[in-house]
């Protein structure tokens, strides 16, 4: 996705603006110049609160209007550190430049995180199209402050010759960023930039929306179900016209494509899960590549894989082309050689098959997989229920990193599945988070990361959130993992533990 709050601080990893956010942060914690007044009140209230627990970002289970004004408080205290920032007469320096700056930029990736998440899991829909206007403000007001030509040349007038490699790092990416926000362009262009990226984020949103939203079944009979474990069919009774509902959220999608005998009913769930918001996202997806297009012009490239690839090692579109056409040419025999053996295991099944289709590919990897290897995927299920699962992970985690964690009961959360926690490390309080695991009407459908709170020594607690899709968090149901379910569960749980 472009650019914005919701993108930058949520999946996978720490955003461009939380690494801005931390790399600053060093810069003030390391050096001893004291800082401004303003941060050095900031260091000492954060500091204060983290020896007693400072509260959790979702705190007292607000509705919708005390969240905005949760969100626009942080805009707010960001908007008054860039105006005292600005404010500044005379020699630019790392006291009264880039640490009002890194207050910038740590409270406004505070408002836009806050919103990306609530936007993607809170099961109100009233509340969802509050956090993503919050989202639009965020992102709106860091991308007018990366077009801000003032903010641009009090930066590049900090001295930092004889500043720490990190400074001198810092510095360097950001005036970086800042040009390739196009803050080197004339007024009339910077407008045009600010308005398409609002644009942008706004069809970002539609995309995002029009995914969560449509959550597609098919009914079935029992005798369509054959193959599949004995819990997952106990747990889908049929309704009173004796058909059996599937969805294409994950806890019933995967088992059906790898068990069910019936590649009629597999092939029906796909193409419902792959069409997951179509024809809706046709359109959007027009538009984007569009706007996208017209930016990259805007700004002096030739396309959009040019320009978003500009600070990335790849370097330009070309050599990102050359890469996966590289991949693909080593890739390929290995892969018709993989292909021949599934093809060879179906025509086991029906000696007139040519082609193995996507909807049985899954379905014969278990098969090949059973009689090649003697791997049994059904059989492992049972060692695989979600709570002992949710506690192993636990356990190995806390072995293997010198951590414990401690649930935080009575939390305000957004739904009564999601749980928080804190971790510490021997009487150290290094950050919370919170979990998120289960599928819910509009909700984020996939899995992944999403930070909260930049943790920052002296300033700020980390937080973060884990959002997947696993089964289980119903009553009776144990909630029997596929092995995929368990690895991903480890997978998602890292990254989280890296945004801590």
């Amino acid at each position: 996705m472009l650019s914005r709050f919701a993108r930058w601080p949520s999946r996978r990893g720490p955003s461009r603006l939380a690494v801005a956010v931390i790399l600053v942060a060093a810069l003030i914690v390391g050096r001893s110049t004291p800082g401004t007044a303003a941060t050095r009140a900031a260091a000492a209230h954060a500091a204060a609160a983290a020896s007693t627990g400072p509260p959790l970002f979702y705190t007292g289970k607000p509705d919708a209007a005390a969240f905005r004004t949760l969100c626009e408080g942080e805009l707010q205290t960001a908007k008054g550190s860039l105006d005292k920032m600005l404010a500044v007469k005379g020699k630019r320096t790392i006291a009264n430049t880039l640490d009002p700056y890194n207050l910038v930029m740590l409270h406004s990736d505070n408002a836009g995180s806050y919103s990306s998440l609530m936007e993607s899991v809170h099961p109100d829909s009233v509340f969802r199209a509050t956090a993503e206007t919050l989202t639009q403000e965020a992102s709106k007001f860091q991308d007018e402050l990366k077009l801000n030509r003032a903010v641009y040349d009090a930066l590049k007038a900090v001295d930092v010759s004889k500043a720490t490699p990190t400074t001198k790092y810092f510095v360097s990416k950001t005036l970086r960023d800042f040009r390739l926000a196009g803050v080197d362009q004339d007024d009339a262009v910077r407008k045009r930039i600010a308005a398409m990226r609002e644009e942008l984020v706004l069809v970002s949103q539609d995309f995002d929306r029009n995914i969560r939203n449509d959550s597609r079944k098919i009914q079935v009979t029992a005798a369509d179900l054959e193959g599949l474990p004995e819990d997952f069919v106990k747990s889908h009774a049929p309704g009173p016209d004796g058909k059996i509902t599937l969805s294409i959220e994950y806890p019933d999608y995967f088992p059906v494509m790898r068990y069910c005998k019936s590649g009629e009913t597999r092939r029906r769930l796909q193409f419902e899960a792959l069409n997951r918001a179509y024809p809706a996202n046709m359109a959007v997806l027009d538009s984007m590549i569009a706007k996208r297009d017209r930016l990259a012009h805007m700004l002096g490239y030739g396309n959009w894989a040019d320009y978003i690839t500009a600070d990335k090692m790849i370097g330009d579109g070309k050599h990102a082309a050359e890469f996966i056409e590289r991949i693909g040419n080593l890739t390929r025999a290995q892969a018709q050689r993989e292909y021949e053996v599934f093809l060879k295991r179906k025509q086991e099944d029906d000696p007139s098959a040519t082609v193995v289709n996507r909807w049985e590919a899954r379905y014969y990897e278990l098969l090949i997989k059973k009689r090649d290897y003697d791997f049994d995927a059904q059989a492992a299920r049972p060692y695989f229920p979600f709570e002992r699962v949710k506690q192993g992970l636990f356990d190995v985690t806390s072995k293997l990193f010198g951590v414990t964690y401690k649930k935080i009961e009575n939390a305000a959360v957004w739904d009564p599945s999601v749980e928080a926690y804190e971790i510490w490390e021997g009487k150290k309080l290094l950050g919370r988070f919170f979990l998120d695991l289960h599928p819910r009407p509009g909700k984020y459908n996939h899995a992944a990361q999403f930070g909260i709170r930049t943790g920052v020594t002296g300033l700020q607690l980390p937080e973060a959130a884990l959002i997947c899709n696993l089964p289980g968090g119903i009553e009776g149901d144990p909630g029997l993992m596929e092995f995929a379910d368990v690895t991903t569960f480890f997978h998602e749980f890292g990254h989280l533990l890296h945004s801590i």
